[in-house]
């Protein structure tokens, strides 16, 4: 929601071609919650960093949900 003028944006995906489902969201950033299985949807490796990537990498199909943060720019 616009602060200043009080209209609604929504959006499906990011510029990024990325899905979102926001948990919680701020001035600065979304965040939320993927499975590893989730996470070829819910990010575009080629658009990280390379330690962003060995991350991505490393995570494997039995662990924990990951929380991602996007960073609006």
């Amino acid at each position: 929601m616009n602060k200043r003028d009080g209209s609604v944006m929504t959006f499906q995906r990011l510029k990024e071609k990325c899905l979102c489902f926001p948990v919680c969201m701020d001035e600065t950033a979304l965040y939320f919650f993927a499975s590893p299985q989730e996470l070829q949807v819910a990010i575009n490796p080629e658009i990280l960093s390379d330690e962003e990537r060995k991350k991505f990498d490393s995570v494997l199909p039995d662990d924990n949900p990951v929380v991602i943060k996007y960073t609006f720019k």
